[in-house]
Order: structure tokens, then C-alpha cells, then sequence
């Protein structure tokens, strides 16, 4: 998630009733005879891989694909407590990756709806406001919320005050780490707190809310909704139900949207220096919010590439909803432009790169998902330590970032 700012110093209570769905990584062969050795990119992506993991980092995968093909490895440790290597096949929970394929889904939606293969009592449209959509009850108390548009949620310019800034939010995560909170129970965090600005359009400020929102209004749209596909009429009642089709239309094999469907199977562990004392705790298991449009997609490097090039390629929609999805907000926040679902970054790159796409950030795990207009390259990368809060770690993480985003961007 975007934004986390890690409250330290806060008891630690693990013990939990809860499951925890959270197993010891896979342990899985890590290929030596790898196609991208011949890649001009594999050496240098190697050598930066393997400093990063030295320098702090307990486990990085990488996957770029060019003009030159594709190019992917690995480095560290999927599980450092079982000493099991971190390979392409593991998983890596991606935080505000997940905007990205809600992103991309609500467009596929779209596009489904208006070739007549998704049927709903309740069409999407973007103009239409959250009033027009959800219960009364439901966003009752929260600011900006009742006037504010499907678009304004999805290029941050609802104003609406971002629940993962909310102390007892933090708290109670902490209490009980393991619990799958729904929808309507996080806009408790919401409820009663200033909007960042007067009226949804007047400004921009990112917040997880307006995609929790955006999944409760898919919700409604879907839960008379039914959807043919290739093949006859199926009901689909969910966004997570519409977002595992979207996955498998997409061509995705090692990822999931949970808690709405399974863990993967080949899962990393997922770190960070709670005590700030230079050692990794595994909070894997820490569920911030998971399923409900902001957060919960585990996902391998490979899977965040194919995703991005068949975005960015217009080969999951018509190419107008990709036109639609990058339609940016005037204004800028945090030297991005925001779009539906989508990010134009440009500002904490060297001067003069881009990158459009969506970076994640969540307790344990950093990902990015972008594609580079200067070279025509694809790149994504999954880390398994947390990138949300600050500890000797994150500007070894941000150091990476930077200088990977340049070795590709150049190349």
C-alpha cells in the first residue's frame, strides 16, 4: 500500500484465534541455464540483483522484456528462516499493485459491457456518483463520498481521507494480524474524518479508500451481473470473482487475489525490521486490508510482466479504454500524474525518465510494474521486505529502485 507509515514501538501481539494461511516458502530449483543468460541486460541486472541482496535486501526477481527479448532472475532468499532461495516462481505480495488490475479490470468491464458480454441490472458508468450506487448507510459520514464520481475514485481526485492513515487502524491490525477485514468494516477508519479537500475534482490525494470504494461499487454492479465470454452466461456476483477471470484472461499462473482466492502455492516470506535493530521479522502473515481493491495481489516478476505489456498493449480491451485508463488528471501529486488506476511517475527517477504503471508498497514487500517510454521496455520486479515504513532497509530498497529503473531505461 501506498503511504504506510509504520507505527513502532507498539506491543507486539501475535498470538491471534484467526487462521493464518501463511506457510513456509516452497522449495524450488533455481534454473542455471537460463535463456536470458544471452540478454546484454542479464549481467548487469545479475551483478545489481546480487549487490542489493548483500547490501540489505533478503530476496529480489526481476523480469524485463525489450527489443533485445526477455530478461529475468533472481536473488536471495524466499525464506531465510528454511534457507530456501528466492526463485521466478514465488510470489510476492504486490500492495498498490493491485489499483493497477482493479484498473485494468474496471476497463475490461467496460469493454465486456459495452460488446454485450456482461449483462448487469446495474451498468457501470463513470460519471455516475457513489450515490448512485451504494446503500445510503454505507458512505454515510464520509466526506466527498456522496457527490463523488466512479472517475474521481480512480485517479485520486475524490479528496476522500485515506483509511491507512487512520492510528487505530495500525492498532488493530497489530491485535489480531491474521483477520480478513471486509469492506464495510474498514470504512469505520473513514467515518467522521476531514476530506483532504472541499469537493471530489478539486484537488488530487492519494488514498487506498477510493479503492476500496471502487470495489464496493463492482460489488453492486456485478451482483445481478452475468458474463458469457467464449462460452454461455455465468454469473459473476464479486469484483473478486470478475478479477479472477480478468487474471485468467490476462494469462497469469503464479498469482492470486486473496483472501478471494487461494495463496499461491509458491509463496515468499515476506520481512521487515520491526525492533529497528538490523534483523528481519516475518510478517507474512499481516493482513492490511487484503481483497478489497487496494491490496491482496501475491504475484511472481514474470506475471507483472506479461500483465504490463498486455495492458499497455491494449490486447485486454479496445484500445479507447486503454485511452480512457490514461486519461490523466490535471495537476500533479508526488511528481505523478494520476490516471484510472494507472501512474504516469516521473519525478523520483533521473532527470527526464518515465515510467507508467503502479508501484507497491506493503508491510513486508516492495513490487513495481512498469513500462519505460524511452527504452520500449517492460519492467517489473518483486522484493520481499516492506517499503511502507522506515528502517535501515528502505533506502537500500529506494537506491535499487532508482538504479534499476536507470540500467533499464538506458539500455
Amino acid at each position: 500500500m501506498h503511504r504506510w507509515l509504520l507505527v513502532i514501538g507498539f506491543s507486539w501481539l501475535l498470538a491471534s484465534c484467526t487462521k493464518n494461511d501463511i506457510q513456509p516458502s516452497a522449495q524450488i530449483p533455481v534454473s542455471v541455464d537460463s535463456p536470458s543468460l544471452s540478454h546484454p541486460l542479464y549481467a548487469p541486472l545479475d551483478s545489481l540483483a546480487q549487490l542489493y541482496v548483500k547490501k540489505g535486501l533478503p530476496g529480489i526477481a526481476i523480469c524485463v522484456s525489450n527489443a533485445q527479448g526477455v530478461c529475468q532472475l533472481s536473488a536471495g532468499w524466499a525464506d531465510l528462516e528454511h534457507k530456501r532461495p528466492l526463485s521466478l516462481e514465488h510470489s510476492v505480495k504486490t500492495g498498490s499493485i493491485t489499483k493497477l488490475f482493479m484498473g485494468g479490470m474496471t476497463m475490461w468491464l467496460l469493454n465486456e459491457q459495452a460488446q454485450g458480454r456482461l449483462k448487469s441490472t446495474l451498468p457501470l458508468d463513470l460519471q455516475k456518483t457513489l450515490s448512485h450506487y451504494l446503500p445510503a448507510e454505507w458512505i454515510q459520514g464520509i466526506d466527498n463520498a456522496e457527490n463523488c464520481s466512479v472517475r474521481a475514485l480512480m485517479n485520486h481526485q475524490s479528496g476522500i481521507y485515506n483509511l491507512t492513515s487512520n492510528a487505530q487502524f495500525y492498532l488493530d491490525v497489530t491485535n489480531d494480524p491474521f483477520k480478513k477485514r471486509g469492506a464495510l468494516e474498514l470504512l469505520k477508519y473513514v467515518r467522521g474524518q476531514k476530506a483532504y479537500f472541499d469537493n471530489p475534482g478539486d484537488g488530487i490525494a492519494y488514498s487506498n479508500t477510493n479503492t476500496l470504494l471502487l470495489s464496493l461499487v463492482l460489488d453492486r454492479v456485478l451482483q445481478d451481473a452475468t458474463w458469457s465470454g467464449a462460452g454461455p452466461f455465468i454469473e459473476v456476483p464479486t469484483h473478486g470473482d470478475f478479477m479472477g477471470l480478468f487474471m485468467a484472461e490476462a494469462g497469469l499462473v503464479g498469482s492470486a487475489y486473496y483472501p478471494h482466492q487461494d495463496l499461491p502455492e509458491k509463496l515468499a516470506q515476506g520481512y521487515f525490521d520491526i525492533y529497528n535493530n538490523h534483523t528481519y521479522t516475518n510478517l507474512t502473515h499481516w493482513i492490511t486490508g487484503d481483497g478489497n481493491g487496494y491490496n491482496g495481489l501475491y504475484a511472481t516478476a514474470p506475471d507483472l510482466n506479461r500483465f504490463i505489456r498486455k495492458l499497455m498493449g491494449a490486447e485486454l480491451f479496445e484500445q479507447r479504454w486503454l485511452d480512457t485508463m490514461m486519461n490523466w488528471a490535471p495537476g500533479e501529486e508526488y511528481s505523478s500524474k494520476r490516471g484510472l488506476g494507472i501512474n504516469l511517475d516521473f519525478g523520483q527517477w533521473p532527470t527526464g525518465l518515465q515510467a507508467i504503471g503502479h508501484g507497491g508498497r506493503d508491510l513486508a514487500a516492495c513490487a513495481d510494474a512498469y513500462y519505460l517510454p524511452q527504452s520500449g521496455a517492460y519492467l517489473t520486479f518483486v522484493v520481499n521486505y516492506g517499503g511502507d515504513g522506515n528502517s535501515w532497509v528502505k533506502p537500500v530498497f529506494q537506491e535499487f529502485e532508482r538504479a534499476l529503473i536507470e540500467l533499464v531505461a538506458k539500455s
